[in-house]
């Protein structure tokens, strides 16, 4: 009875202390796996945020190829334009370095016009006469000749008979017709007296007087008789003969504008003046 009893008795012990081993063994379970997500929680935390910027890299790096697609096309576009702008600035250059543009067309009178006198026949009447104008032989005037501000010596014309002075400033087929004038150096009695101081006048002063033309004029003084005018010209104006005087008067030389008459002394008969 007692060996019964104490066989019964340890049966449940046994299963008491195998249901405490077994709660141990669950307890240490458990708790093995709390510290395991306990300790594990921030790596998770750590690898889902690395997750989130690859994901937001990648949308990044889809958006910038798909830009970067979008310039190529822009591109492209603006080369194509470029090439047709500088087809078009070629043909225009070629058009105008050309060997010439065609004539404009011409109106349709015009090209009829045209048309009719090429085939109408010449004309076998002969022709009007042309009549003159009244006076058409006449020379005009000659134009006004110009007056230069500086003096201007003349080259005189010893071997010429013409007693006109001709103007070689201008042109030398132009004659001049207007009066001349000339500047009075001297006067005097007899021909050999006038040659001789035209000589020495011309001497003494070659930069005045060395190309004017010298005459003599015969003058009759009232109470004195008659005296040879020594003159020298010829010049277009009274300013320039003027200025001329201008110059000898300061060398202490007598002289007076006037007119430029009188005949050539290299010219001049002797005994038609006594």
């Amino acid at each position: 009875m007692r060996q019964a009893f104490g066989a019964f008795k340890a049966r449940p012990m046994a299963a008491v202390v195998k249901a405490a081993q077994r709660a141990g063994a669950l307890s240490m379970l458990l708790l093995a796996q709390s510290c395991a997500t306990i300790f594990g929680s921030d790596k998770a935390d750590l690898v889902a945020s690395q997750a989130v910027e690859l994901d937001t890299v990648k949308a990044e790096r889809a958006g910038l190829q798909a830009k970067v697609e979008q310039l190529k096309a822009e591109n492209a576009r603006l080369e194509s334009q470029l090439a047709d702008v500088s087809k078009k600035a070629a043909k225009t250059a070629a058009a105008e370095s050309g060997p010439g543009l065609p004539p404009a067309p011409q109106p349709a009178d015009q090209r009829l016009t045209a048309l009719e006198l090429a085939e109408k026949p010449l004309s076998t009447a002969p022709a009007a006469p042309v009549v003159a104008a009244p006076n058409a032989d006449e020379r005009l005037p000659a134009a006004p000749v110009p007056v230069d501000e500086q003096p201007r010596l003349v080259q005189p014309r010893f071997a010429s008979t013409d007693k006109n002075f001709e103007n070689e400033a201008a042109n030398p087929e132009i004659k001049m017709t207007s009066v001349l004038w000339g500047v009075h150096l001297a006067s005097y009695r007899r021909m050999e007296e006038a040659s001789a101081g035209w000589a020495k006048l011309q001497r003494d002063n070659p930069d005045q007087l060395g190309l004017l033309e010298p005459r003599i004029e015969r003058v009759d003084v009232e109470g004195k008789g008659a005296y040879l005018r020594l003159v020298g010209g010829g010049f277009s104006s009274r300013e320039k003969a003027k200025a001329l005087c201008d110059e000898l008067a300061a060398k202490g030389v007598f002289c007076r504008v006037a007119n430029f008459g009188g005949e050539r002394l290299s010219m001049l008969d002797v005994s038609d003046v006594r």
